[in-house]
């Protein structure tokens, strides 16, 4: 934190009743909700969930060295407690009291693929140029953003964080507490489309991002979206940047050297000048990215060696395109955390670049709303035309996709069929696994990775 909050005056600003007992003194120097994460002097917040409630947890924060509590119903416990009708609104509160008292620079990005990409590629480069608090993997919701900001110190020069929507209004309240002075919109997609019930609908919730930019501040957006004027609209009277590569932009991508899943070398083109930049991420995506990551860095005065050295630097996160090789002529790539049309697409054009035979193993997309068949269906055409040769579709939502696919197509139930049926990994060369996270293919990942003593 920058600064040890008072309990009093945390307690004023969100209207808590401080319990009896509490010294009315105490401070606190930081934020969690997970018990497990408390440091000492921290301020642990219980949160009522629907499989875990944090007020089961305040005997093993205290443990932890938790300096009070911030609960919706009194617990009977040694630890100083605070008292609030929403726990998690508090919380929020807790985070804008933070932000208010932080004076650097903060980066917000959105999008509905490649946040979290993009945050690593933009925090690895502002890493060597200074100090930086960036989300830690993805927590871009509610509950994750006050905890990134509780992380903010006097020493922090830069903050970037990662701002997700999983319904309308989700980003403008998130601004509410992060008040970012630069904004990234990477893209729209049907993501949480369930949700939102239109692609317009998603993309007025992320455009919030662009709404209350300071004068001075910056706004980064993807020239190749259809919604790039609107967003520009949408930021003015703020200064904006733009990146892209089918259309003009300030930040381009030229001479495309795409190497499948180990990544991709191409020219970045600035407005002063060209770089040669070699990414470790796969596909256009990555490179999406990454122009727009050293759009901000540039704009920041970081030199083009920096900004290449920081992009080489980041590999795919845990769930999101890691090769794993298995022998010498089969590789599996993890790319499990999330999927939606838009980066399924992506993920079949890299994977169709790969020589030798290519499968894919796709789980559901979920909260797609009454689209949910027909977008299933329209990616195992877009696979068979792709020229992949297997696609292994696994639960009933993805099942559309593999009657598409046709011939080499196979269906199963869940992940313990697809688990019986392919015990260990064969008939390959490459083999992705693309799902929501709610698919748990991980389970199968895991489960290959370990030769069959994973969990499954």
């Amino acid at each position: 934190m920058i600064a040890p909050l008072s309990v009093t005056d945390f307690a004023a600003r969100c209207g808590a009743e401080l319990h009896c007992e509490i010294d009315k003194l105490l401070e606190v120097s930081g934020l969690a909700i997970d018990s497990r994460q408390v440091k000492p002097g921290d301020l642990f917040v219980a949160i009522p969930g629907v499989k875990v409630d944090g007020h089961d947890y305040l005997e093993a924060a205290l443990e932890r060295g938790a300096g009070a509590a911030l609960v919706q119903q009194q617990v009977s416990s040694a630890l100083p407690q605070l008292i609030v009708s929403d726990s998690e609104a508090a919380l929020q509160t807790f985070g804008a009291m933070t932000r208010a008292a932080y004076d650097g620079i903060l980066v917000g990005i959105t999008g509905s693929a490649g946040k979290t990409t993009a945050k690593n590629m933009l925090a690895e480069i502002l890493s060597r140029a200074g100090s930086v608090v960036a989300t830690k993997g993805n927590q871009n919701n509610e509950l994750g953003v006050p905890l990134t900001l509780a992380d903010l110190n006097n020493d922090t020069e830069y903050a970037v964080l990662e701002l997700g929507a999983g319904k309308p209004g989700d980003i403008a309240r998130l601004c509410e507490m992060a008040r970012p002075n630069i904004a990234i919109l990477l893209n729209v997609a049907p993501a949480h489309l369930a949700n939102f019930g239109s692609l317009d609908a998603i993309s007025k919730t992320k455009g919030a991002l662009l709404d209350d930019l300071p004068a001075d501040g910056l706004a980064v957006i993807n020239a190749d979206d259809p919604r790039v004027f609107d967003w520009h609209v949408r930021a003015s009277p703020t200064r904006c940047l733009t990146f892209g590569m089918n259309c003009k932009a300030d930040y381009q991508a030229i001479d495309l050297q795409l190497k499948g899943f180990s990544g991709s070398d191409f020219v970045l083109q600035t407005p002063e000048q060209d770089v040669e930049v070699t990414l470790n991420v796969p596909g256009r995506q990555g490179i999406y990215n990454a122009l727009a990551a050293a759009a901000v860095a540039d704009a920041l005065g970081i030199s083009a060696i920096t900004i290449r050295e920081g992009l080489a630097a980041v590999k795919p996160a845990p769930g999101r395109g890691g090769v794993a090789v298995l022998s010498p002529d089969a590789s599996l790539i993890d790319d499990t955390y999330n999927a939606n049309p838009v980066a399924v697409r992506a993920a079949i054009d890299v994977l169709a670049s790969e020589p030798g035979r290519r499968r894919l193993v796709l789980g559901a997309m979920l909260e797609l709303g009454l689209d949910e068949e027909k977008l299933h269906a329209e990616l195992g055409v877009y696979a068979r035309e792709a020229g992949l040769d297997e696609l292994w579709a696994v639960g009933s939502e993805a099942a559309p996709a593999a009657v598409a696919f046709g011939e080499g197509a196979l269906c199963f139930t869940d992940t313990s069929e697809l688990i019986t049926y392919a015990p260990t990994l064969w008939g390959a060369n490459t083999t992705l696994v693309k799902a929501s996270r709610g698919a748990q293919l991980e389970v199968a990942v895991n489960h290959w990775l370990t030769g069959g003593e994973g969990i499954c």
